[in-house]
């Protein structure tokens, strides 16, 4: 199927486009209002952190990492996976407040840089394999976290 005839029986042809492979993603991110990744599976999403870094609120499921990148209410907002009418409803919540989606995506740049960034991310792998190589158990690496998201 052509990807017109397909845009023109899923009748999304005006508001949907799928970009396939892309070199231009950070522009794409800066036009955009609102980051959304509704995965009923997941790992930890790069995704949802390029989002994040780009200063976008995100609305994302509550599958895998994602409650642990975005904080519900502080840096985006969290929804039950397989709910569209939840999801529906953060969108709509965002889409309507400027305010509140530019709060959230300032803070969800700063959450971002402050956890997520490449250079802490190499410290703490360097401070775990560091302790591992000396006998200290995981656990008692101050750089290592056990989140509660792995205790579900």
């Amino acid at each position: 199927m052509a990807e017109r005839d397909f845009y023109k029986t899923l009748g999304i042809g005006r508001n949907v486009r799928f970009l396939d492979s892309r070199n231009d993603i950070p522009d794409i991110l800066n036009a955009c209002d609102i980051g959304v990744l509704c995965s009923h599976q997941e790992g930890f999403s790069n995704a949802v952190l390029e989002g994040m870094a780009s200063g976008l609120p995100m609305i994302v499921t509550d599958v895998g990492g994602n409650a642990e990148a975005v904080l519900d209410g502080e840096c985006g907002i969290v929804v039950p996976p397989r709910d569209p009418a939840r999801l529906a409803g953060a969108i709509v919540q965002l889409a309507v407040d400027p305010s509140l989606r530019a709060r959230l995506g300032g803070a969800a740049r700063r959450r971002t840089s402050e956890h997520f960034a490449l250079d802490r991310a190499i410290a703490a792998y360097d401070a775990l394999y560091r302790a591992l190589q000396s006998g200290i158990a995981p656990g008692d690496v101050r750089e290592v976290r056990v989140t509660d998201w792995l205790h579900r």
